[in-house]
């Protein structure tokens, strides 16, 4: 956990409210856990942020990857905790943010180098949503290689 701890203490402000935004929005869902898709739908929604405009580009946007969550796993019934924490799936995709941060040179982990993780994982409910709202991976990792090459 205190891995954990060093690398969100790297993230900057877009970054950080990725994650404030991922942790609201499974809290106002009745969940008690955030996995990517909830980091997903978090990069959907921080205002001006390379995902948000990324994903936008695409035609994604966050009302269509919320709604997808609520179809997939609808509203949850259990006691919602004040700290809502990390699967392990997400916890994976942070860690390979901060490698992904590394490996092109940047001090801090934005939300760039977030959805280049996100492209990586495979997890039923992601999976799902990418399917269901037509997102390509390949065009994601293209959209962010540009970015990565204008912001070294």
């Amino acid at each position: 956990m205190s891995d954990l701890i060093e690398i969100l203490k790297r993230f900057n402000e877009d970054a950080t409210k990725c994650i404030l935004i991922s942790q609201e929005e499974t809290r106002r869902s009745g969940h008690s856990v955030v996995g990517p898709a909830q980091l997903l739908l978090g990069l959907s929604l921080v205002e001006r942020s390379q995902s948000r405009n990324i994903l936008e580009a695409r035609g994604v946007r966050g009302s269509a990857i919320r709604r997808k969550i609520l179809d997939l796993i609808g509203l949850g019934e259990g006691h919602v905790p004040v700290e809502i924490p990390f699967n392990d799936e997400a916890k994976n995709l942070i860690k390979n943010a901060a490698s992904i941060a590394q490996e092109k040179g940047s001090e801090t982990i934005g939300t760039e180098h977030l959805l280049s993780a996100l492209i990586d994982v495979s997890d039923k409910q992601t999976d799902q949503i990418v399917q269901e709202l037509s997102i390509s991976r390949a065009d994601l990792d293209q959209d962010l290689q540009k970015v990565f090459e204008l912001n070294p």
